[in-house]
C-alpha cells in the first residue's frame, strides 16, 4: 500500500505520521542481503588527455545479479595498495549509464584532475550492496597540460563597410581538451557593435556603419575555458567616410493630370550619392490644398487635390542624415484639356505638354492667318514637355496643334510678345 494513503494509520495508530510517503524500493531493501562481490575486471584500458582519464573496461559478472552494478575508480597522487587505499579518492560510475563500445565494453571518464600530475589508480567492480571485486593492478599515469581553446569565424575576409552598411561575423569556440568554454568581449564603439551570445560557445557580432564613425576600429573577443585559460582574438574593422548627397538633375517642374491624378518621383533619379547609397525622400509642399503626398523610402507619390500650382521642396537624405535638396513647381493641370502651352504669354520659348505620360507626335505652330510657322516631330509627355524656340516669331497670337497617327490630339493658343 502507498504509505501516503492516510488510511494506513487505521492499522498502525501508534505510528501516525511516522511512516513517510512514497513507494518502497524492494530491490534496494533486499540488496544488502548479498555478500558475494562481482568478478574481477579482466579488460582495462586507460588513456590520459589533459586533466581527464578515460577508462574502457569489461563489465564483470555478478553471481547475484548477472553483472556488476557499477565501477569504482580509486585514485590518488600518492601510491596506495589494494589493502590500504583509505587515502585514495573514489569515483563511482553506474555501468548502465556509460557509453558502450562496439566490443561491448563500458567507457567512462574521470575528469577535473590536476594538470601535468602523476596519479595512481585502481578500478573495482561493485554490486548494488557495495560488495567490491578484487582491484585491478594499481598503475601510475600522468595527466596532460591544459590546451587553450580555439576560435573560428564563418568569414575570414577583412571587415570593411560603407558608412551606411552592416557587417556580421559568427565566431564558434571549441576546446581541444573537451573543457567548457565561454565568450566575453570588449569594443571601442559599444553603440556601433552588437554582441549576441547564441550559445556559450557561439557568438554573433554585428557592426552598424550608421552608428559608427569613419576610420579604423576594433573589437576584442575572448574565449576562456573552465580553468580560466583564455584565447584572445583582436578584430580590426574599417568604416568608410560618408559623402553628402548632391543634386544630379534639376526637376524644374512636375505635373499631375487633374484631381485624383497621380505622379511618382524617385529621388535617386534626381540626386546622386558617391557612396552608391539608396537615398530617402523628405518632401515639403507649400500649399497642400493643391496636392497630397505619400512617401515610401526614396519615392514620392503626388495626388492632385485641385487644379493649381504650388512650390515643392524635395530633400534626399542618406542613412547618416546628410542631405541635399531642390525646389520645383508642381502643377495640377486641368484634365479636361488635352494639352497645355506655357508660359503664356511667351518671349523666347514655349513648352508643349500633353495630358499623357508619353506621346509620339507632330507639333505644329500656326500664325493668326493659319499659316504653318513651325513643325517638329518629337516624343513628349506630361512630365517631359517639348520646348520650342519662338524668339524668331513676330508678336501676335499663335495656335499649337499636336497630331498623332494622322489625327489631331489637341490644340491650344499662346501670345508671343
Amino acid at each position: 500500500m502507498n504509505s501516503s494513503d492516510e488510511t494506513i494509520y487505521k492499522y498502525n495508530m501508534t505510528k501516525s505520521g511516522q511512516l513517510g510517503k512514497g513507494m518502497i524500493n524492494a530491490f534496494n531493501a533486499l540488496s544488502s542481503i548479498s555478500t558475494v562481490p562481482p568478478e574481477k575486471i579482466t579488460h582495462l584500458e586507460v588513456t590520459a588527455k589533459s586533466n581527464s582519464l578515460t577508462f574502457t573496461a569489461n563489465l564483470p559478472k555478478d553471481p547475484d545479479a548477472d553483472f556488476a552494478y557499477c565501477y569504482k575508480v580509486y585514485y590518488s597522487t600518492s601510491p596506495f595498495t589494494e589493502l590500504e587505499h583509505s587515502s585514495a579518492m573514489a569515483a563511482t560510475f553506474v555501468a548502465a549509464l556509460q557509453e558502450k563500445t562496439e566490443e561491448g565494453y563500458c567507457k567512462f571518464c574521470l575528469s577535473g584532475l590536476k594538470f601535468n600530475t602523476d596519479y595512481y589508480y585502481g578500478v573495482v567492480a561493485a554490486d548494488f550492496a557495495g560488495n567490491e571485486s578484487p582491484m585491478s593492478e594499481i598503475t601510475k599515469i600522468t595527466t596532460g597540460g591544459n590546451t587553450a581553446p580555439v576560435i573560428t569565424v564563418d568569414n575570414e575576409a577583412p571587415v570593411e563597410l560603407e558608412s551606411f552598411g552592416k557587417a556580421e561575423r559568427i565566431y564558434t569556440g571549441s576546446d581541444p581538451d573537451g573543457h567548457a568554454a565561454s565568450f566575453t568581449w570588449t569594443c571601442d564603439e559599444p553603440a556601433a557593435v552588437t554582441f549576441t551570445k547564441m550559445q556559450d560557445d557561439v557568438l554573433m557580432v554585428e557592426i552598424s556603419g550608421v552608428k559608427s564613425t569613419p576610420g579604423e576600429h576594433k573589437y576584442v573577443i575572448t574565449l576562456t575555458d573552465q580553468y580560466d585559460l583564455p584565447t584572445v582574438l583582436e578584430v580590426p574593422y574599417v568604416v568608410k567616410v560618408n559623402h553628402v548627397p548632391a543634386v544630379s538633375s534639376e526637376i524644374g517642374s512636375l505635373a499631375v493630370n487633374g484631381i485624383k491624378g497621380k505622379t511618382e518621383i524617385d529621388v535617386n533619379e534626381w540626386f546622386t550619392d558617391e557612396d552608391n547609397e539608396p537615398l530617402f525622400a523628405v518632401v515639403t509642399v507649400a500649399d497642400r490644398s493643391v496636392v497630397s503626398t505619400v512617401v515610401d523610402g526614396g519615392k514620392v507619390t503626388f495626388t492632385g487635390r485641385k487644379v493649381g500650382r504650388t512650390q515643392v521642396t524635395l530633400t534626399a537624405a542618406d542613412a547618416k542624415g546628410e542631405s541635399a535638396a531642390q525646389s520645383f513647381t508642381l502643377v495640377v493641370r486641368d484634365a479636361s484639356a488635352a494639352m497645355d502651352v506655357y508660359p503664356n504669354p511667351a518671349t523666347d520659348y514655349v513648352n508643349v505638354r500633353p495630358g499623357v505620360s508619353a506621346l509620339d507626335a507632330e507639333v505644329v505652330i500656326y500664325n493668326a492667318a493659319g499659316s504653318e510657322v513651325s513643325h517638329v516631330s518629337a516624343t513628349l509627355g506630361i512630365n517631359s514637355p517639348l520646348k520650342l524656340d519662338v524668339k524668331s516669331l513676330a508678336p501676335g497670337r499663335y495656335t499649337v496643334e499636336i497630331r498623332t497617327d494622322g489625327k489631331v490630339y489637341g490644340t491650344s493658343t499662346f501670345v508671343k510678345k
